[in-house]
């Protein structure tokens, strides 16, 4: 069975792979009373760094989409803009409004892949800051 998720380090190194969902769901489990954790937070999260992605942007996310949807388990899309001169960012916008699985972090300027995918692992991970 072909990977379907693959676990990286914060520095991007490679993990742990997982090929089947029932493995993911197990490594979510409360161990101490076998029941599965409240399933308010996603079971995956795909973050996607950007910069200047207005041409390509909304069918990457509806591919996303498509792949995700029939998976049934609950996920997230974080979008990070990473300084965006072009219509990358309105565009991202509109996507979230319509999609309650997105969200969108703008970075201020053009930080780098790394660092925009940091942010975006930060925020799956901690969730929005108040």
């Amino acid at each position: 069975m072909p990977t379907i998720c693959r676990i990286v380090d914060r520095d991007g190194e490679p993990v742990a792979s997982v090929s089947d969902l029932n493995q993911i769901r197990a490594s979510l489990s409360d161990d101490a009373h076998g029941k599965p954790l409240p399933r308010k937070l996603p079971l995956l999260s795909v973050v996607i760094p950007l910069f200047n992605e207005e041409l390509n942007v909304g069918q990457l996310h509806r591919r996303l989409r498509d792949s995700l949807d029939p998976l049934g388990e609950p996920y997230e899309i974080v979008f990070v803009n990473d300084g965006s001169r072009d219509d990358t960012p309105r565009r991202l916008e509109r996507i979230q409004d319509e999609s309650p699985q997105v969200s969108v972090i703008h970075l201020s300027r053009n930080f780098g892949h790394q660092a925009a995918v940091s942010a975006g692992l930060e925020y799956a991970r901690d969730g929005p800051s108040s």
